[in-house]
């Protein structure tokens, strides 16, 4: 792909954004439960987590 035809775009959203709090719930979820997993003696490499 040459130069002339690449396209580059990015999005940025402000702190409170949806988006943002939306990632930060997940992101929890998936720490609580691979502590748990590690808690119970549970490999975290073989959890599987969908949010």
């Amino acid at each position: 792909m040459t130069r002339q035809n690449y396209l580059f775009t990015s999005e940025s959203v402000a702190e409170g954004h949806p988006d943002k709090v939306c990632d930060r719930i997940s992101d929890e979820i998936v720490d609580l439960v691979y502590r748990e997993a590690r808690k119970t003696g549970m490999d975290p490499w073989k959890v599987r987590v969908a949010c």
